[in-house]
């Protein structure tokens, strides 16, 4: 489980927080510490004295009840006057932004727009014309973000953040289908294209056992499932050189690209056609039972489908285990 609560100790301060996936959570912290560009001022001011970052995990617990959890630790711990924490934590999950925090950020603000910098600023981004394409092609003109964004019942703040690549454009939602740019741009700004399955999936790949048996495959799909393993895992395999080294049920395979026209490429895998062929299971006590389907006989053996699947086609060994639940088994194709 990557996901629960963590304590993070720079010098005698401390700061607790919750995270679904916690290196990944960490790491951030590290980066923008390291960079000067932490979003807490308590934290980035400790580390530029102290110069040092710890963590612990305190509390490993489901994604759900994170909020519950992280509101255990913060909450008790914000009359410590080393508690890095800016705010309390609502159990439902919302931080509870502290009256000093608001006014702190409030003339913050005030202070900025009062500026030449700041007057400028907000005039070339909230009262510039835009124009929004609705998803039936049609354009309109407003006069400026805000009464765009009233138009399409939007945040201004969030429509200025895609206008300016702060956010990337939604692909779904109440904008989904839509563009806008400013009247003096001459692109939209939409929901960026959804990416597709590098093409070099569709290529041929041989792949090789640690064993040193070799089978070529139309593609990776193919392989993949011949193998019980994911597309992505054989087409990383095929990228490195040499048997793959990690851990794992493909440690010491080899896999690489091939032609079509491969002389071992005589009878490619099927993987879909394979699945809906009938199946023989044989039993311990000697009986056999006839299926439709590689997932209907998966399914009364217990196992799951790509296990079954690479022992149906010589990839694994039957179980010789005694004391396995599949000890016995066996099946084919009909």
């Amino acid at each position: 489980m990557n996901s629960g609560i963590y304590k993070a100790e720079i010098g005698p301060n401390f700061y607790y927080g919750r995270a679904q996936d916690i290196g990944t959570r960490l790491s951030g912290h590290k980066h923008h510490l390291e960079n000067g560009t932490h979003i807490n001022p308590h934290m980035q001011h400790a580390f530029n004295k102290y110069g040092e970052f710890t963590t612990t995990v305190v509390a490993s617990c489901a994604v759900e009840d994170l909020p519950r959890y992280e509101a255990v630790f913060v909450n008790r711990s914000l009359d410590n006057p080393r508690c890095m924490n800016i705010a309390g934590v609502d159990p439902n999950g919302s931080h509870l932004v502290s009256d000093e925090t608001k006014a702190r950020t409030s003339a913050a603000k005030k202070a900025f727009y009062a500026t030449s910098e700041g007057r400028a600023h907000h005039q070339d981004t909230f009262w510039k014309a835009v124009v929004v394409r609705h998803p039936d092609g049609t354009e309109q003109q407003f006069e400026s973000i805000k009464l765009a964004a009233d138009s399409l019942d939007y945040s201004p703040g969030t429509l200025t953040n895609y206008l300016t690549g702060a956010l990337p454009f939604p692909k779904k939602g109440r904008l989904e289908g839509y563009g806008i740019r400013y009247a003096d741009d001459a692109e939209f700004v939409v929901a960026a294209a959804p990416s597709e399955k590098p093409a070099i999936r569709a290529q041929a790949v041989l792949v090789t056992t640690p064993e040193g048996v070799a089978t070529a495959y139309s593609n990776v799909r193919q392989a993949a499932a011949a193998l019980g393993c994911a597309e992505g895992s054989l087409a990383r395999i095929a990228a490195v050189e040499g048997p793959y080294k990690s851990k794992g049920r493909l440690t010491g395979y080899h896999a690489e690209y091939v032609s079509q026209d491969h002389p071992r490429l005589d009878k490619p895998y099927e993987s879909r056609g394979g699945r809906k062929k009938a199946v023989s299971v044989q039993w311990p006590d000697g009986s056999t039972t006839r299926y439709l389907s590689v997932n209907e006989a998966a399914e009364a053996v217990g196992m799951g489908r790509p296990h079954f699947t690479s022992r149906l086609n010589g990839k694994l060994p039957w179980t010789t285990t005694k004391t396995n639940k599949h000890f016995g088994v066996s099946a084919t194709y009909i």
